[in-house]
């Protein structure tokens, strides 16, 4: 499929894009999913660098992601077009050339394709999150409950805005909790998943997501 920069792609169409770069460049760019959204779909990521300079897991990295929330579209586009601009330099730009040789780049241009289908369906619907239903069954957290966040606001409304607005303030504060926030709920992985595509243990996930919800309880409740 021909990649092109003045429209958005339904999953299928990303699918094959993701796979192009690929099976053009198997030494350049690999293919794999880090798990199932909410819906089954999987939450595709390409590992880009040079293997014949060295294994993926051998180089420094940097993780490029986008779409987290349902409707922001733009940033999986800007994902495939900083893929295509790797793609096109390797080889011809020293810069690029360099750095595929020597890093590897983690690009995830859609962390949230449940959200994004819905957003791009016949007839649209937007959600700002994941499809997945809340609230959901998980352990309890002790001393916060979904009572507790409604009581926080005085209407259903107002409890949107207040969620919003503290949900960009983790990610500016506290943006290791926001990573969690956003692959455990935005993305409906477990926390195995979240573990792995972070690096991290899953006590570690755990403690984050913990601390996570605790965070969004004490601005919301300071909020109201």
């Amino acid at each position: 499929m021909e990649l092109t920069f003045d429209r958005f792609y339904r999953y299928s169409d990303l699918t094959e894009i993701l796979r192009g770069f690929a099976e053009r460049n198997p030494g350049l760019f690999r293919v794999e999913s880090i798990g199932k959204s909410h819906e089954g779909r999987d939450i595709w990521v390409v590992t880009a660098t040079q293997s014949s300079e060295g294994a993926a897991a051998d180089k420094p990295a940097f993780w490029i992601d986008g779409n987290i929330h349902a409707a922001e579209l733009t940033a999986s586009t800007a994902c495939l077009y900083y893929l295509h601009t790797l793609e096109a330099g390797y080889g011809k730009d020293a810069d690029i050339t360099r750095l595929l040789d020597t890093r590897t780049l983690y690009i995830c241009p859609r962390i949230n394709p449940d959200g994004a289908e819905w957003a791009l369906a016949d007839k649209p619907k937007y959600i700002r999150s994941s499809t997945r239903p809340y609230p959901f069954d998980e352990e309890p957290v002790d001393g916060l409950n979904i009572e507790d966040v409604e009581q926080a606001a005085a209407t259903p409304d107002d409890q949107l805005l207040l969620v919003n607005d503290a949900l960009e303030q983790m990610e500016k504060e506290n943006p290791e909790y926001a990573r969690v926030v956003a692959l455990k709920f935005f993305s409906g992985l477990t926390n195995g998943e979240v573990a792995e595509t972070l690096g991290i243990s899953e006590s570690t996930v755990e403690r984050h997501w913990f601390n996570a919800k605790r965070w969004l309880f004490k601005k919301i409740r300071a909020s109201a």
